[in-house]
């Protein structure tokens, strides 16, 4: 039995993850080297050397030295090794691959604190040239976990220098200059978003903040969706970071894929307004367009 363990042993952590900073001997260049905590390497096989067995390893940020691990404290808590196949986000820092394969399962209740909005970022990040995500819900419900509500750093209470104005939000306690929240409570992304979420809310306007919504078959999520008491439906964007580029150029294609739809300025049912060039927004220009859609309620 035990031969038979061993025999198949390589195949069983074919892919093994380094979890030391530590000297290991390698056969090939005949010295001890210095192998980095996250290295991860493939075991190309294992021998017998003075009577103990040993496990080949090649490292992939070392492709031309091979490392020897004794075979004897694998599976004990000794053990410097561990099974890659997978790896949580959280050992991944630090590493980088040319494609990763994120795996998110979202339990039944929803988003909760173990799926950060920044664990999210770690891992959309590991890679360099493709990233595929598979994901138990609706693609359009990732979207969830960038708000503040999910963010870890929003309820880090770290300064230390000043008092420090603490919102509590269903049940987590935030420090406040991180997170927008409304009058009713909710959290939208920006102090411009809370003005016109606030003034939508105060004229009993029927609206929904950030609502996956289906148009021509392409799926949008337009900052507000307003349903109008004779079935129409307006959509509000509102831009506050067109002098970032990446910005400016992801709302252009949003743009023509609304049009495409027959959602424009144009056409009537699409709403866009811009922070000022220095962040401002113009509050009073809000309050009027706020105004011009409740004159369309009953």
């Amino acid at each position: 039995m035990k031969i038979f363990i061993w025999l198949f042993q390589p195949i069983l952590i074919r892919n093994s993850y380094n979890i030391k900073n530590q000297a290991i001997y390698s056969p090939s260049s005949k010295n001890e080297n210095d192998v980095a905590n996250g290295e991860i390497g493939i075991v190309e096989g294992f021998g017998f050397y003075k009577g103990r067995s040993y496990h080949r390893i090649r490292f992939t940020s070392q492709p031309d030295i091979d490392y020897s691990y004794s075979s004897q404290i694998t599976d004990s808590e000794y053990d410097s090794l561990e099974l890659s196949y997978a790896l949580t986000v959280h050992k991944a820092q630090g590493s980088g691959f040319d494609s990763t394969i994120l795996i998110i399962n979202e339990p039944p209740s929803g988003a909760n604190a173990f799926i950060s909005r920044e664990l999210i970022y770690t891992a959309l990040t590991r890679q360099s040239e493709k990233v595929y995500i598979l994901y138990n819900k609706e693609p359009h419900e990732l979207k969830k976990h960038s708000y503040a509500q999910c963010s870890d750093l929003a309820v880090r209470l770290t300064n230390l220098f000043c008092i420090i104005t603490i919102s509590r939000y269903k049940g987590r306690f935030y420090a406040e200059n991180l997170i927008h929240v409304t009058k009713d409570g909710n959290l939208v992304r920006s102090k411009s978003e809370v003005i016109i979420y606030n003034e939508l809310l105060d004229a009993k306007i029927n609206f929904k903040y950030e609502e996956g919504v289906a148009i021509k078959g392409k799926l949008f999520s337009p900052d507000f969706t307003i349903y109008l008491p004779d079935g129409k439906v307006k959509y509000w964007e509102h831009l506050g970071m067109l002098s970032n580029k990446k910005y400016a150029d992801d709302w252009e294609r949003k743009k023509a894929g609304y049009e495409t739809g027959e959602t424009s300025e144009d056409f009537g049912n699409l709403i866009i307004t811009k922070d000022n060039r220095n962040g401002g927004i113009d509050s009073k220009r809000i309050a009027e367009i706020v105004n011009e859609l409740y004159k369309l309620m009953p």
